[in-house]
């Protein structure tokens, strides 16, 4: 079961070395989307040694995560490929 959004980002969060959020402060690190024709979230903050950018899609009752956790460096130089790919996606109907 999904442990729902605050949660997962809170969890991400202190994966990285960063301090929990409130749920409003996931407006900050939080925006809507479409993945192929669904709608999904995207969530991206960055510590001082290493952040985050994750696409979060649910579907049929399932939730999929697809993230990128790197370097600061890493994730700036990557983050356009990343979207490329969760544009990419085509889930069965």
């Amino acid at each position: 079961m999904w442990a729902g959004l605050l949660a997962n980002v809170n969890r991400w969060r202190q994966q990285v070395g960063l301090g929990p959020v409130t749920e409003s402060g996931l407006r900050d690190i939080v925006r809507e989307l479409t993945i192929d024709g669904l709608p999904a979230q995207l969530v991206e903050f960055s510590g001082p040694q290493a952040g985050t950018i994750s696409a979060i899609v649910p579907k049929d009752g399932q939730t999929w995560f697809f993230r990128m956790t790197a370097p600061p460096s890493t994730l700036a130089t990557e983050r356009e490929n990343f979207l490329a790919f969760i544009n990419s996606l085509n889930f069965p109907r």
